[in-house]
């Protein structure tokens, strides 16, 4: 055994003698090989527990953040009904006045968010005319909106065919007759391009 061990090394000896060069190649091989083994085994799955503790953290904190932040209550005075469908409902009570006027009356105090087109501006006073914007359909008995001073002169700048979203509160009247009280309005399309989208 003593003699086949010896006889082991003199053989490695004479093998780094003659290829000094593919020794040295051998064990830089081995070595990268153990380092390679290593990184896959033991770093990358201690990587990969980190990132996914990581993410998980992230989504904890995402979760947490929204839970705190408020969510606005829905307003318990907006009107459910489309301009449309206001229409629709008062002219099914067509020739029943009384009906018409109870109608119209339930509106009152109601918020809108409506999409309208311009038909008439009243300069002076702030009042803008309009009309469902698809010819088919009709918002009576709303058909005006009264803008305040503070946005008055911008919305009698408006001209028939605009097509604007007006945000107010609907106000009851006699006869049937409701306007919106109106805070604000977005501007959504010039009369030209209304005109055009119709045809």
């Amino acid at each position: 055994m003593d003699k086949l061990a010896q006889d082991s090394r003199t053989i490695d000896l004479k093998l780094l003698q003659r290829h000094p060069l593919k020794v040295v190649v051998a064990a830089f091989l081995l070595t990268v090989a153990i380092v390679v083994s290593v990184f896959v085994f033991v770093y990358v799955p201690s990587e990969l527990k980190n990132l996914h503790d990581q993410l998980n953290d992230c989504q904890t904190a995402k979760s947490q953040a929204e839970a705190k932040i408020p969510v606005p209550p829905e307003d318990p005075d907006a009107l459910q009904l489309t301009p449309a469908e206001v229409g629709e409902e008062y002219w099914k009570r067509n020739g029943r006045s009384a009906e018409q006027d109870s109608f119209s009356q339930s509106l009152n105090g109601k918020n809108v968010h409506w999409e309208v087109e311009v038909t008439s501006v009243t300069k002076g006073l702030g009042y803008v005319h309009f009309r469902h914007p698809d010819p088919g359909s009709s918002c009576a008995p709303v058909s005006m909106a009264v803008f305040g001073p503070e946005i008055r002169e911008r919305a009698e700048s408006l001209q028939s065919g605009d097509v604007i979203r007006v945000h107010g509160a609907l106000a009851y009247n006699s006869q049937n007759f409701v306007n919106i009280r109106a805070t604000s309005f977005d501007f959504v399309r010039a009369a030209k391009a209304a005109s055009n989208n119709s045809k």
